[in-house]
C-alpha cells in the first residue's frame, strides 16, 4: 500500500506540510500488542523532533501502546542536520554517549564516488568510548538505511577525554569569636510600668437591696459607663433585651 500521510492521518492533527505530503509506504497494526509499525518516505529531510511529535500524536490519537516508524529520504536530502539527528538518536539509546556530542559540529563532504564523508568535530573528547560502543558502525548503518548512502565517518577536534578540574573552594579562616573583643552593649532601658486604669465609681445605677451591694462602694473596672436597672442573673429572660445583671463571679480569664 502507498498513500499520502495527510490522507491517512489527517484526523490525528495538523503537522508541517512536508510531513503531510509524505508517503506512507507500509503500515501494520498488532491488535494484541496494540503496536503500529510503518515506513514513511519524504522528499526533503524532516528533523527528528518533528517526526517524534508526529509518532506520539498517532500513538495518542489511536490509543496505542507504541508506534514505530522508519523513514527514508532521497540521497540529496542527507545534510548536517540529519547527521546530528542520527547522533542524537544513538545517544538517546546509549547513555555512555551522553555529553560527548555537546556543541559538536557536523559537516558533509563528498568523498570518492559513491561515498559521502560525514566529519564530526568533537569538543569534549570521548573517542575511546565511541569506539567501544561501535558508534561508527551504527551511525553509517542508519545513514545507509535512510538515505541509501555508503558513507564514511571521520572525527577531529578534541578526541581525548577532557578531565574536568574541580573548582578550588576557598575556605574562610575559622575565627574564635571568644578571642575577638566584642562591642560593649548598653543595658536595655527598663520597660515602663503598665498603666492600670483606676476603677470608676458607679453612678446612676439602680441597685436593688437584694443584690447585697453597697451602692457607695460599687466600682466599675472595665467597659463603658453603666446606667439603668440592675437585674439578678437568675431573673434574666429573653425578652429583657440589653440588660445589666449581677451575680457572683466564680472565676475569670
Amino acid at each position: 500500500m502507498a498513500a499520502a500521510i495527510g490522507e491517512v492521518f489527517s484526523p490525528v492533527g495538523e503537522f508541517k506540510k512536508e510531513i503531510m505530503n509524505g508517503v506512507l509506504l507500509s503500515c501494520s497494526v498488532d491488535p494484541d500488542e496494540r503496536r503500529l509499525t510503518g515506513c514513511c518516505s519524504f522528499d526533503t529531510y524532516i528533523r527528528r523532533n518533528d517526526l517524534l511529535m508526529f509518532s506520539e500524536a498517532v500513538r495518542s490519537r489511536l490509543s496505542l501502546d507504541s508506534v514505530k516508524f522508519s523513514y527514508v529520504f532521497p540521497k540529496t536530502a542527507y545534510c548536517p542536520a540529519a547527521a546530528e539527528d542520527i547522533a542524537a538518536e544513538l545517544r538517546a539509546e546509549n547513555a555512555m554517549l551522553n555529553g560527548y556530542f555537546n556543541k559538536a559540529v557536523f559537516e558533509i563532504t563528498d568523498g570518492k564516488e559513491p561515498l559521502s564523508v560525514t566529519n564530526v568535530t568533537l569538543k569534549f573528547g570521548g573517542m575511546e568510548t565511541l569506539k567501544a560502543c561501535n558508534f561508527e558502525r551504527e551511525f553509517l548503518q542508519r545513514v545507509h538505511d535512510r538515505f541509501s548512502i555508503d558513507g564514511e565517518l571521520a572525527f577531529d577536534g578534541q578526541l581525548d577525554d577532557v578531565t574536568m578540574e574541580r573548582p578550588e573552594i576557598k575556605q574562610e579562616p575559622i575565627v574564635n569569636k571568644a578571642a575577638v573583643p566584642q562591642p560593649v552593649q548598653k543595658p536595655a532601658a527598663p520597660a515602663a510600668p503598665a498603666r492600670v486604669q483606676a476603677p470608676k465609681k458607679v453612678t446612676g445605677l439602680n441597685i436593688p437591696p437584694t443584690a447585697g451591694i453597697i451602692a457607695d462602694t460599687a466600682e466599675q473596672v472595665y467597659g463603658k459607663k453603666l446606667t439603668g436597672n440592675l437585674i439578678e442573673l437568675s431573673n434574666l429572660t429573653p425578652d429583657e433585651g440589653e440588660s445589666l445583671v449581677w451575680g457572683e463571679i466564680f472565676s475569670r480569664r
